[in-house]
């Protein structure tokens, strides 16, 4: 399935952390999947519908589930290291995975991602930008 192509080009080797975020984000985007298309009510022939602007939504979904969990992760340790209250915290996340959730709508909206060849350096400066983007979004909110 595209959502599993897409997790095994984004999973760096060896990277735990990293390859626990991109089930989740599939995960994720997954079951928002299957919501859309009413997969638990219908059954699977439900999926029998799904269209190219079906399959670029989930997409988006796991791409920016994707880079919003990097970035709560990333989060959670700035929480550990400069013990930010719990509100700002909670309104920093939510922040962010708004930001993550506009900023893919804008970068990936024209893009055919189901015909995206996620292996090249290309579509990983795509991602590796808004992570880095989402990064100072986190340092300046103090």
């Amino acid at each position: 399935m595209l959502l599993t192509a897409l997790a095994e080009a984004i999973i760096p080797n060896g990277a735990l952390a990293e390859a626990a975020i991109a089930r989740a984000a599939a995960v994720e985007a997954l079951v928002e999947l299957f919501k859309r298309y009413d997969v638990e009510g219908r059954g699977v022939e439900a999926l029998d519908a799904l269209d190219s602007a079906g399959i670029a939504a989930t997409m988006q979904h796991f791409v920016a589930a994707y880079i919003n969990g990097r970035l709560v992760n990333a989060l959670s340790i700035k929480i550990e290291e400069e013990a930010l209250s719990a509100q700002h915290a909670v309104r920093l996340e939510r922040d962010i995975k708004e930001f993550v959730m506009q900023t893919v709508r804008l970068d990936f909206g024209e893009q055919d991602l189901a015909r995206l060849d996620w292996n090249t350096p290309e579509a990983a400066k795509l991602i590796d930008r808004i992570v880095f983007d989402g990064f100072r979004l986190l340092e300046v909110a103090r």
